[in-house]
Order: structure tokens, then C-alpha cells, then sequence
């Protein structure tokens, strides 16, 4: 083929530079979200999750599809187009973690005001609006406090019947002053201690994580097994009944195991590695 002109050779630098920093961009957007990312698996079974983006923010698609759109119909822009899109980026990102404050403020007046003996607390960036945040406040009587706010709402919003089911969605975030707090136990009123070693089981330890908002449903018979049902605070209302629910049984070794309801009605073994 034909030589390159003076001027025009790549190397591998001018590659790994944009490639490295896109990767690092990756890496720090992840870790701001409620999923979080592990960094350094399989090594390290540590994930760091900042709970500050939600996973699917519309904002920054919005932005990042206008800025692809633009740079390919201005192509002597680009490169401006995707500095200008990073920068509303990083400072979307920053309004974000003062809202998050705001946020963790409400927990923090709602457990002083309650007298709660706390033991963590969590706020959850929700879907739709940046203003819409979940609060959960663990105590230390194994009770989950939780609700959904819009931390700048004024007054309730009101659903009609012909509402659109986006609407009935935020529908659900109340101003807060009139926030309403659900109290769960996390282990049931009655037999909690046996509740309480399925959850602690080796088999329930990887998976205590992705389930950290589950709390005891009903005694279930899988496989013809009583076994406690757990579900998950964060699909409650999902349009699939078995999303978010989970159970822990304890096979016939003595050992447990967690099962998942499947569509047709069967559980199927989740195997997990140690």
C-alpha cells in the first residue's frame, strides 16, 4: 500500500491514552452506581458501589446520544462537542451527590426522630428523576425502615385512572412531609431464630449482597421442604411476581442451599462458589 504522509503515523500511544482514560471513566461511573463494581475480582470479593448514579441514568443516555448524534453531523466539532458533553457530565454527576446528601439528611432526622438504635443506612438513587431516592434504614433489631421520596416535591401527586404507568411510578415518591415509613422485620415475628439461620448460612453468604434489602415473606414448600422465602424490597410491584424472591432450604446433609422459582412453577438450585 501507498506510505502514510508525514505527520499521520499512529502509534500504539495514541491509542492507549483516550482507550486507558475511557476505561478509567468506565471504572469511576460504575462505582458511583448502586451496583457498584468489583475492581479487582476474582482476587478481592470487595465491590464498591457509591450509590450515587442510578444504573440506567436518563440524563446522562440523553447526553451522550446528543453529543455522539453531533459529533457525527459536525465532524470539525468533535472533539469540542465531547469536552463540553464531559463536562455537563462530571457536573450532573456533582448535583447528584448534593442531592444524595439531602437525602441521607432525611434518613438521618427520620431515625433521630424515631429513637432508632441505627445500624446502617442506605440511599438508593431511583429511576425517571435524579429527585427520586429510596431511604432504608437498618436498625439493629433486625427491622428495615424504608421509603420513597422526591426531595423537592411540593404536593402528593394524584393518579387518575387513565394515568400512564411512568406516571403511577412517581407517582410513588411522596414530598418529604408526607413521606410514609414501612417497618419490616427482617426475620418474621414467629420462629425468627430458625429465619435467622437460613440468612446466616454459608450457602446465603455470596448472595447476602445482591439480597441486602430482603426480608422473610412466608414458610414455602420447595421440593417438599419447608424453607423461609425471602423478598426483595426493591421489586415490589415488578409486573413479574417471582423477581426479587428467593428461597433457603436446608438439603438433606444438614447443609443449605438457596432456590429460585421459575416461571412454570419449578425451583431451580442456585449453585454458588465459596
Amino acid at each position: 500500500g501507498a506510505a502514510a504522509e508525514p505527520g499521520t503515523e499512529r502509534t500504539w500511544k495514541t491509542f492507549f491514552v483516550p482507550t486507558f482514560g475511557a476505561l478509567l471513566a468506565v471504572i469511576g461511573f460504575g462505582m458511583l452506581t448502586s451496583s457498584g463494581i468489583m475492581v479487582l475480582a476474582p482476587l478481592v470479593q470487595v465491590r464498591l458501589a457509591g450509590d450515587v448514579l442510578y444504573n440506567f441514568d436518563l440524563f446522562m443516555l440523553i447526553t451522550m446520544v446528543l453529543a455522539l448524534l453531533l459529533g457525527l453531523l459536525l465532524r470539525n466539532w468533535w472533539r469540542d462537542l465531547a469536552r463540553v458533553a464531559l463536562i455537563i457530565v462530571l457536573g450532573y454527576t456533582g448535583v447528584v451527590l448534593t442531592f444524595k446528601m439531602k437525602a441521607r439528611s432525611v434518613a438521618d432526622a427520620y431515625a433521630q426522630a424515631m429513637h432508632l438504635k441505627v445500624k446502617d443506612i442506605d440511599t438508593l438513587p431511583q429511576p425517571i428523576s435524579p429527585f427520586h431516592w429510596r431511604l432504608v434504614v437498618a436498625t439493629k433489631d433486625d427491622r428495615l425502615h424504608d421509603t420513597r421520596v422526591h426531595l423537592y416535591l411540593k404536593e402528593e401527586r394524584v393518579v387518575q385512572p387513565d394515568s400512564t404507568r411512568a406516571f403511577r411510578v412517581a407517582a410513588m415518591y411522596k414530598p418529604i412531609d408526607h413521606a410514609v415509613w414501612r417497618i419490616y422485620s427482617r426475620f418474621g415475628r414467629e420462629n425468627s431464630a430458625d429465619i435467622k439461620a437460613a440468612w446466616q448460612s454459608r450457602a446465603n453468604e455470596r448472595f447476602r449482597w445482591d439480597a441486602r434489602y430482603a426480608v422473610f415473606d412466608d414458610m414455602h414448600t420447595v421440593n417438599g421442604r419447608e424453607c423461609p422465602r425471602f423478598r426483595d424490597l426493591r421489586y415490589e410491584g415488578s409486573r413479574h411476581r417471582i423477581l426479587g424472591t428467593y428461597y433457603v432450604c436446608k438439603e438433606d446433609d444438614g447443609d443449605w442451599a438457596i432456590y429460585q422459582a421459575a416461571e412454570d412453577g419449578t425451583f431451580l438450585r442456585l449453585d454458588t462458589m465459596y
